[in-house]
């Protein structure tokens, strides 16, 4: 169940008393870090697709990563 309302604001004046609003803000710095390196993964692994798709000599551009796969394993299996 989602927090809203009183919940959320009960929650983070709790999280305010615990830690400082110093701590509460490295956390949510270190959070956006790990985000933005999990948007970066997901970057590397699609040009990884790209490239074995060009390497079988399938033209990737405008397919998305699940055509780019299914087009990798038809080309492969034959």
């Amino acid at each position: 169940m989602p927090l809203i309302g009183p919940e959320l604001i009960l929650l983070i004046l709790i999280l305010i008393l615990l830690f400082r609003p110093r701590t509460i803000k490295d956390l949510a710095s270190a959070l956006g870090r790990l985000a933005a390196e999990f948007r970066g993964s997901e970057d590397r692994g699609m040009r990884s697709i790209v490239e074995v798709a060009e390497k079988l000599g399938i033209d990737a551009r405008g397919m998305s990563e699940e055509e780019l796969l299914k087009e990798i394993r038809k080309r492969i299996s034959r």
